[in-house]
């Protein structure tokens, strides 16, 4: 199944947020998309294929185009979780991006960079390896989950926002962008 920016998802992306499911460890989403996008019906309709639940997981959306001094978009959704009482070492985040995953480390936010190997498709966005080597990080006991999209949860290659199809502001209001 297709992304709504017109990428399909990583061979592991479903297998990681159903064991996270199964086990009963929240999970969220903090992408770099457009609220637009994340909140666009085939998005939803995507991340309901790999097991994210609208009526209880997180999700974040860029706010701004407003990067830290780590050239992150994604501050404000690691500080969501540490106001709310969420331990940062307890946390666990998958990402393809260094700048997001230098940020989530100086927060004290476990970490794992996710595959890029341009070279191998089943090794673009989240592989089985990425998902143990992540949990070992917090002894398999995460208090929560954040996933990336683009390049983690999917294979990212060729990201084409222009190919949206639905930017419906009451699916954005429905779905609680903070």
């Amino acid at each position: 199944m297709k992304s709504a920016v017109g990428t399909y998802s990583s061979n592991y992306a479903r297998k990681a947020v159903m064991n996270c499911k199964a086990a009963g460890i929240p999970i969220s989403i903090a992408t770099a998309q457009p609220p637009e996008t994340l909140f666009s019906l085939n998005q939803m309709r995507f991340l309901e294929y790999l097991g994210f639940e609208t009526e209880y997981d997180y999700f974040f959306a860029r706010r701004n185009l407003n990067f830290d001094r780590f050239g992150s978009l994604k501050g404000y959704m690691f500080q969501y979780f540490i106001d709310r009482s969420f331990n940062p070492e307890k946390i666990l985040f998958f990402d393809d991006l260094q700048s997001n995953i230098n940020l989530a480390n100086a927060l004290g936010i476990k970490t794992q960079k996710v595959s890029r190997n341009q070279m191998e498709d089943d090794k673009i966005g989240i592989t089985q390896q990425d998902f143990i080597e992540g949990m070992a990080k917090v002894n398999w006991e995460p208090e929560l989950v954040i996933f990336d999209i683009d390049g983690t949860l999917t294979q990212g290659n060729n990201i084409n926002y222009s190919i949206l199809i639905d930017d419906n502001l009451e699916n954005y209001i429905k779905f609680n962008l903070l």
